[in-house]
Formats: C-alpha cells, sequence, structure tokens
C-alpha cells in the first residue's frame, strides 16, 4: 500500500482573499500605483488570512514606530517628553533633517507623543539622540526586539532576510531611523507590528495551518507596548492617520513613506520619482484580532500615505466587520479612558469618508481665497507674491489634520503642474453643537521641489476618476 502524504491546510480566507484583491487593484489604478501588496494576519495566531500583490524589500517609512519603540525601551525616553523641532529644519551634521510642514514654519515645541502623530522626522530623530549615546546601540536594540523577522516562511520562497544597509557616514543615523538604509518587506513589517497588537508576544505568520510558533515572546517591556498601542490609536484619532479611522471599531496603526528612487522618462525626458505609501495597523484596538498592512510603490506626485493607503487599511476593516469576522463593538474604553475628551479635530472630521477629504469647505475656502486674491477683492501678501503663478484650476495632492486646527493641504495648478503650492486652512469649532465655522486660509508657501505631473496627466486623472477634481 501508498502512503498517503497529508494535504496542507492553508490559511487564507478565500472571500476576504478575493475582496482584498478588489480593494488594492482598485486604489492601485487610482493612485498609479506600480506596485502594492496587502496582508491581513491574525494577532495571535499569526494565520495569514489574505495576501495579494507584490511583497518587495524596501526602505519603509512605517519604521518609525519601531525606532520609537526602541527609544522608549532605554528609559531615558516618555511619550510625555518635549522637543523644540523650530521651524521644521534639523541641521544633522550639516545636512538638513526637514519635517513635511517646514514651509508653515514647523510645530515648535511638541511631545513625543505628538511627534508620532504629526510624522515629525526631526522630532523622532531627537528622541533617538536622546536614547542612544552611539548608533550601534540603536541597530542593537532594534535586534533584541526581532525588527525584520523572520528570515523565511513556508510557502513563501520570494521571502529575503531583511537588512540595515552600513552608513556612509555619522549623519546615517537620523535617516536610518526615519525609514533609510534598509531591506525589509511587509510581511515583516507586518510581523513587527503584529507583536505590537500582541502584547509585545512576535509570533511567525503562517500560510498553512499548525501549531504557532514564537519568535518572541517579549519584544519590549509591557508598559512600553502599553504606551505604544495607545499612541498608535492616537495616531488615527487625532493625528495624520485619521484617514484609516473607522466608524465600525477602534483601529491603531501609523503611515509613513517618502521617495524610494527616481527614474528618467526617456520617452519625455523628465525625471520621475517613485514614492513608497503605507499603512500598518490592528483592529479593535481595546482587544487585538487582525492586524493588516498596506503598501503601495506610486510615479509622481501626490503621494500620501494616510489618505491613499490608510483608506485601504479601513475599507477591509469596515469589510471585515461587516463580515462578522469580530464581533467587537466601537467600545474603547480600556485605552482611551487616559485620552482627551474629543478634540476640535475630531470635530472637524467626524465621520469623514475618503470622499469628504477630496470634497470639503476647507478645498472650497482655498479656491474661493485665491479668486478674491486676484481680482483684487481681498489683499493677501503671503498669495500676491505667487501672483502670476496661481492663474487656471489646481488639483488636490495632499491633504492631511494640522495640530494647529483645520488642515495642511498641497495642490498644484493645471497650467503649471511641476509647481506645489502648501496652505493651512484653518476653521473655528462650536464645542457645544459641534458645528464647524468660519473658513480661513493662513499663508501660502511654493515647494522647492516638483511634481512629476503634466498637464495631461492632472486631466486623465480628473477624467478617470472624478472625485479627484479640478478646481
Amino acid at each position: 500500500m501508498m502512503a498517503c502524504t497529508p494535504t496542507k491546510q492553508s490559511t487564507i480566507d478565500e472571500a476576504l482573499q478575493t475582496k482584498v484583491d478588489s480593494v488594492l487593484q482598485n486604489k492601485m489604478g487610482e493612485i498609479n500605483a506600480v506596485s502594492g501588496q496587502v496582508i491581513v494576519m491574525e494577532v495571535q495566531t499569526g494565520e495569514i488570512k489574505a495576501m495579494v500583490g507584490d511583497g518587495i524589500s524596501q526602505e519603509s517609512g512605517l519604521t518609525r514606530t519601531a525606532s520609537l519603540l526602541a527609544a522608549l525601551e532605554t528609559g531615558r525616553v516618555k511619550l510625555s517628553d518635549t522637543a523644540n523641532v523650530g521651524e521644521g529644519v534639523y541641521m544633522v551634521h550639516g545636512k538638513p533633517l526637514s519635517d513635511h510642514n517646514w514651509r508653515m514654519g514647523g510645530f515648535g515645541k511638541i511631545t513625543t507623543l505628538e511627534g508620532l502623530m504629526l510624522n515629525s522626522y526631526i522630532a523622532l530623530y531627537k528622541n533617538i539622540e536622546r536614547a542612544f549615546e552611539e548608533e550601534n546601540a540603536y541597530f542593537g536594540m532594534l535586534n533584541k526586539m526581532c525588527y525584520g523577522q523572520p528570515e523565511c516562511i513556508e510557502g513563501l520562497d520570494s521571502l529575503k532576510a531583511s537588512y540595515f544597509e552600513t552608513p556612509e557616514d555619522n549623519s546615517a543615523l537620523a535617516w536610518s531611523c526615519i525609514g533609510h538604509n534598509q531591506r525589509i518587506s511587509p510581511i515583516q513589517m507586518l510581523t513587527f507590528y503584529n507583536a505590537i497588537a500582541n502584547g509585545g508576544k512576535m509570533v511567525k505568520p503562517m500560510l498553512y495551518k499548525g501549531e504557532t510558533e514564537v519568535i518572541n515572546p517579549q519584544i519590549a517591556s509591557k508598559a512600553n507596548i502599553d504606551s505604544l498601542q495607545m499612541a498608535l490609536v492616537h495616531v488615527v484619532t487625532e493625528g495624520l492617520g485619521k484617514p484609516a479611522q473607522s466608524e465600525k471599531v477602534q483601529v491603531a496603526g501609523f503611515g509613513g513613506g517618502f521617495p524610494i528612487s527616481t527614474e528618467e522618462d526617456n520617452s519625455e525626458g523628465r525625471i520621475n520619482t517613485v514614492f513608497s505609501v503605507g499603512f500598518c495597523g490592528y483592529f479593535p484596538a481595546d482587544n487585538p484580532k487582525y492586524s493588516i498592512i498596506v503598501c503601495m510603490n506610486k510615479k509622481g506626485y501626490p503621494a500620501n500615505s494616510n489618505l491613499m493607503a490608510g483608506s485601504v487599511f479601513k475599507e477591509i476593516v469596515d469589510y471585515m466587520v461587516d463580515s462578522g469576522e469580530t464581533t467587537e463593538t466601537n467600545d474603547t474604553t480600556s485605552l482611551t479612558d487616559s485620552l482627551p475628551k474629543k478634540s476640535l479635530n475630531d470635530i472637524r472630521f467626524a465621520g469623514w469618508t475618503e470622499k469628504n477629504w477630496l470634497d470639503n469647505e476647507y478645498i472650497k475656502t482655498l479656491r474661493n481665497h485665491i479668486d478674491a486674491c486676484l481680482q483684487g477683492k481681498i489683499s493677501d501678501s503671503q498669495f500676491e507674491k505667487y501672483k502670476d503663478e496661481l492663474s487656471g484650476k489646481f488639483m488636490i495632492g495632499s491633504i492631511e489634520p494640522y495640530i494647529m486646527g483645520g488642515v495642511f493641504i498641497q495642490f498644484c495648478f493645471i497650467d503649471r503642474p511641476n509647481k506645489i503650492f502648501s496652505t493651512w486652512v484653518y476653521s473655528k469649532v462650536d464645542e457645544e453643537t459641534e458645528t464647524v465655522y468660519d473658513y480661513e486660509c493662513n499663508g501660502l508657501e511654493m515647494e522647492e521641489y516638483e511634481s512629476d505631473l503634466t498637464k495631461e496627466d492632472m486631466i486623465r486623472i480628473s477624467e478617470e476618476h472624478p472625485e479627484q477634481k479640478l478646481w
């Protein structure tokens, strides 16, 4: 008689896999992405419930959460500590490290928690400086926490070991801690975030049913894991991660990305920049059952991790809740007792969907303000100095909640598509009635870097995706 070899049972949920693939493909087409991957994993077991797309080992802005946890583990940094990030530019051994809002004057003095919420490179690096006397100690702490594991997974032959590139000079730590100088795959990054969701216990991802393998029973102290869990809730309730927030269940997570490469477009003789956009998180925040990572690489501006990858995360979470994958409610008392009561930005953006972020009173206020300046109805010196550049319709490249209240917007005009402008649009809030009123523009700056978009690109995007309208 011939012995029968038992068939291995896959962990993949076929219905979820189909849905996740559809969501990813739709978003990739919408944002002109060249590659992408989404993975859904069960927190306690490591079972992979869905995995679609291409997992590329590359630099990742999602590293910043790991860097913060490494700093917390030294005992020299707390979430309540403050750092002065000034006007948004910090010189590191002669090289400028810049926050995304440096054109708007920076964040000034902020806490470690606010630095994560606002994705401040400078705040993070200043905490790394405070925590580690030399860079080898930082890399040693990441290794101790098993960041970048595992090196292999059964059924995933393409997985490669993660690694940090050897720094070329003494300023490299500033860029390594925000995600540069490394190669890590989405599933390895998800493994780390899943350990945070799992109370610090890191389990190995599985594509086949079997006994759960523990990589590290406790990657960091319980106190620091608890602190980071609470911080990741703050990111989506009050910080830049708000587009990932679900109305159905409390989630936690972080979005991060940056330019990863440039390539020459020989057909048109211009340079295309490839951006990584990513979001990684878990739900329910108070009793995590599933962790999800969304990673995409896209050509050209705009590139917004929270709005692009975060919205994919949200759509998958909502689908899983509607499908009965979790019976948890939106009661997050255990995590949010120590959080502030509803913030003004919570009121401003309550119930907002991706559609709201692309069509709202803030953008209309910007359009009206530009028109009024051009028509001589109002005087605004910061707008008037760019008067010759502000003609025609514009398209939103990035719009995010701003810690000073309202939104931070980056946009391009169709007649000058390579020029990127930034502004802050503020609004007042009546806390008693929870109504928003009196929208106003505050400043305008033209970025030093340029967009890769052409006028034809902008027209094509608006035609194929009507929600990405021309204003």
